[in-house]
């Protein structure tokens, strides 16, 4: 599959692995995108091989798959710290799902309290939106988890705000919305580019 990707000038793929915790046996598949006008040509994996050997290399994979789910998401880079440098090896995500019209309101508190604390603590913070394919209301953080002896610390929401600002946080967060899960996931490298 990937040598097919390649070939067909897909410029990027990144999977992670769910580890110890959330659903056993999960990968997630992120592979950017410019402009949706470019799923109107074939799959990539058609372009590259041809469409019988990719039906063929699709059913090979078809008995691998329990269930798929695909969305798209958006990385909201002015809600984020991303430093530079090689990609996070194994990341936790919590994913909130935000109240029903209060989506604005949760983007400017995230931009206002949360983002320049974790750009102050020089800590990472990748923001996503969730949209086509799955609830639009979904928002996921993510940072890096280096040695899950760091989960025995204090989280890093706290490690970025404070006790006190943590607080605050949480008085402004109310009634907004509710933290859905959160997932620790390992980047397989044999199968990113």
């Amino acid at each position: 599959m990937l040598p097919a990707l390649k070939k067909a000038g897909v410029k990027a793929q990144t999977v992670y692995a769910t580890t110890l915790f959330g659903d056993g046996f999960e990968y997630t598949t992120i592979t950017p995108f410019g402009k949706y006008a470019e799923f109107d040509d074939q799959a990539p994996v058609v372009k590259a091989l041809g469409a019988a050997p990719a039906a063929r290399l699709g059913e090979k994979i078809r008995k691998c798959i329990v269930s798929n789910t695909s969305y798209v998401i958006t990385q909201q880079t002015d809600l984020s710290n991303i430093p530079e440098g090689a990609p996070l090896t194994r990341i936790a995500t919590t994913r909130v799902r935000v109240a029903q019209g209060k989506m604005d309101d949760f983007l400017n508190l995230i931009k206002t309290d949360v983002t320049p604390a974790y750009k102050k603590a020089k800590l990472t913070l990748v923001v996503n939106r969730r949209g086509l394919g799955t609830n639009g209301n979904d928002v996921t953080f993510s940072g890096p988890v280096d040695k899950y002896s760091e989960l025995d610390g204090q989280p890093t929401l706290v490690k970025a705000l404070g006790q006190d600002g943590l607080a605050k946080f949480g008085a402004k967060f109310a009634g907004m919305g509710a933290v859905l899960e959160t997932i620790v996931r390992t980047r397989v490298a044999d199968l990113s580019f």
